[in-house]
């Protein structure tokens, strides 16, 4: 449970030893939100090509004009077949893709693109849903990261940027 927590949050976890009988340290290593005028710094290094799987059009709108505003390029898609449909067309950096689609749900959007793709393209889960068991179960289906709504932009920013596959 600990360790789908702090995946969620990218952080890892360190288990050490002398031995038996020795006792064990356990670390846990979470990244640090960065200051503001570092964030901008970061945010701004690397544009994206973003497509952002939303159904929510307030939400849509607002994360919409956020990654706008620091160079990103998005492109909107309001259920899960327009959002492969988009990610198939544009060939994204990244996918931002919400589970709770009228249509089809954020699962099955990541099976039909690694049917098509495999795992070229960065998937990144949006959801209300928070829990360990929730966070466990988006990786498992091939999500690269997940943040729970309502997300920190600048946590989504510094996951756009890295957009690359965990090792």
């Amino acid at each position: 449970m600990l360790g789908a927590i702090v995946a969620g949050h990218d952080g890892r976890i360190l288990a050490e030893s002398d031995g038996p009988g020795r006792g064990s340290r356990f670390i846990v290593d979470l990244p640090l939100c960065e200051a503001p005028a570092a964030q901008a710094a970061c945010a701004d290094r690397t544009k994206a090509r973003v497509v952002l799987i939303e159904d929510q059009e307030d939400a849509c709108d607002m994360a919409k004009s956020l990654l706008e505003m620091r160079g990103h390029e998005v492109i909107v898609a309001m259920s899960g077949a327009a959002g492969i449909n988009a990610i198939l067309q544009h060939q994204p950096d990244v996918a931002l893709v919400d589970i709770g689609l009228p249509d089809i749900d954020g699962y099955t959007v990541v099976r039909e693109l690694q049917e098509r793709l495999g795992r070229s393209i960065p998937l990144i889960a949006l959801t209300g849903l928070g829990q360990p068991e929730d966070i466990k179960r988006r990786h498992e289906a091939g999500f690269i990261r997940h943040l729970t709504k309502p997300f920190d932009i600048f946590c989504l920013l510094r996951q756009i940027q890295r957009r690359t596959l965990p090792s």
